[in-house]
């Protein structure tokens, strides 16, 4: 019986001792009412400023609101009535998903290897290099 266990903690060491990514997003500005869902809870809850955002959670601007995450030196911005959700964020790759509304993204720099994703209902967009973007998905889910 204890060689099974040392055996199965053997086993669970090396995704325990995997380092975390070093890139999360910061939420750094809010204006108005601005609503967060943390990716392992169902509820809904008010945005707090500075709160890490990662892989599964969700932002929500109300109306006459906005709010700006940044993850690295890349900025995100949401217009009011927007829904982002953080689908992948590690030290490669940041996807998001707009659901609707408004964001602008602002890369400061594309390093090779890293991705740069937004996702609407209907499409979904890739940015390969530096630039200012701005995104809107009309209430209909239509770009």
């Amino acid at each position: 019986m204890r060689y099974q266990t040392i055996l199965l903690l053997g086993l669970a060491a090396p995704s325990l001792m995997a380092d975390p990514p070093a890139r999360v997003g910061r939420l750094n500005l809010i204006q108005g009412t601005v609503s967060f869902r943390a990716g392992s809870v169902d509820e809904w809850a008010i945005a707090q400023p500075n709160r890490p955002l990662t892989t599964g959670d969700r932002l929500w601007t109300d109306e006459s609101s906005r709010a700006e995450v940044h993850v690295g030196s890349t900025a995100i911005r949401l217009s009011a009535q927007t829904e982002l959700d953080f689908v992948n964020v590690d030290d490669q790759t940041l996807q998001m998903r707009l659901a609707s509304g408004t964001a602008t993204i602002r890369i400061r720099s594309v390093d090779d290897g890293q991705v740069y994703e937004i996702d609407t209902p209907n499409s979904a967009v890739t940015f390969g290099r530096a630039g200012e973007y701005r995104i809107d998905v009309n209430p209909d889910g239509t770009m």
